[in-house]
């Protein structure tokens, strides 16, 4: 009799606990159901379903129809990158070189190597940014006249311009200037030449008449 009251309490002591056990597992399979949903997938030509490979690998073998996650992904080798949060590529891109050159305008100074996450990024001289599309230093643009910076160039990017707004004007070329506002005449002033995208407005002063 003790034993079998003993055996009740031991019931009594772990159901209340179970409820709580089978929501934590519940909670585990939701987090694992969740992880797996949001995992990019690609379709192979055979038309399943399969995950992509993460940055700095490529896609070596596509999953078996029957497992998503059983992709085949295969690290860059030295001298090859890709940056691509997630990709189903086959290939990895070949590293930028920095090479000064006999001006120092060919390829630049090596800033950050490359690595199987990143390209290369060269350092170039003043009025040069590192075009990788190019993959040389190529010469900062310079926003025409009527037109104003919106972004000054970058170590690896090119100025951009935009045309001025209406009473705003850029007279010059120029990498950094942005469009000025237009002048406006004062209450005993008249206008001689109005504001355009290129030129500022030319006020005159009245003349007032003199009493004799």
């Amino acid at each position: 009799m003790a034993s079998l009251v003993k055996f009740s309490r031991k019931i009594a002591f772990i159901s209340p606990r179970r409820p709580l056990e089978c929501l934590f597992l519940l909670g585990m399979v939701t987090v694992t159901l969740a992880a797996t949903a949001q995992h990019p997938e690609y379709q192979t030509v055979g038309g399943w379903s399969c995950h992509m490979c993460p940055r700095g690998t490529f896609v070596s073998q596509d999953c078996t129809s029957d497992d998503p996650a059983s992709t085949v992904c295969t690290n860059c080798s030295e001298g090859r990158f890709q940056p691509s949060e997630w990709t189903n590529e086959r290939r990895c891109y070949t590293c930028d070189e920095c090479d000064p050159g006999l001006d120092g305008s060919l390829g630049g100074e090596p800033l950050e190597e490359c690595t199987i996450y990143q390209n290369a990024i060269c350092r170039c001289p003043d009025e040069f940014y590192w075009s990788q599309p190019n993959r040389r230093c190529t010469a900062v643009t310079e926003c025409p006249p009527g037109q104003g910076v919106t972004h000054t160039a970058t170590i690896v990017a090119d100025t951009e311009c935009e045309p001025c707004r209406p009473q705003a004007f850029s007279a010059t070329s120029s990498a950094e200037e942005t469009c000025a506002p237009c002048l406006i005449c004062e209450e005993l002033q008249r206008e001689v030449s109005p504001c355009n995208q290129t030129h500022d407005r030319v006020c005159q002063n009245i003349s007032m008449p003199t009493g004799e």
